[in-house]
């Protein structure tokens, strides 16, 4: 018996990604987080890059880091934000280039991550050079 003479066509014109262990998965993970995380990212996006479900991509990430995606994702953010309100930028004007879509959100996160707002943590950053 011969295979369909479509068999070949659905093997071989799949893009292919070599297998890889949980933690190979997880690394590739992180590094692609933290080469993009200033775009905006969508689960969806993410597991598609690394030809896994949305499912596997959430369950291999928290399994290895102890966070999900999202988490990690605005940990990132929250940081290049730090870095750009010590260099003296507006607090306004950073949430764009940290992968925020809009302000409410970065001040949102910002605020329940330090507890103050952007402008005081600036303000405090200020006081103490």
């Amino acid at each position: 018996m011969q295979p369909a003479p479509y068999a070949d066509r659905f093997l071989y014109d799949r893009p292919h990604r070599p297998v890889r262990g949980d933690a190979a998965l997880a690394a590739e993970i992180l590094q692609y987080l933290q080469q993009n995380y200033t775009k905006p990212l969508t689960l969806d996006a993410i597991a598609a890059q690394f030809f896994i479900s949305k499912s596997q991509l959430t369950h291999v990430f928290r399994r290895r880091t102890g966070m999900s995606v999202h988490q990690h994702l605005t940990q990132l953010r929250l940081e290049q934000a730090c870095r750009l309100l010590a260099e003296g930028q507006p607090p306004t004007g950073i949430y764009q280039s940290c992968g925020f879509g809009d302000y409410t959100n970065f001040y949102r996160a910002f605020k329940a991550r330090y507890e103050v707002s952007p402008r005081q943590y600036q303000i405090d950053l200020n006081k103490h050079r």
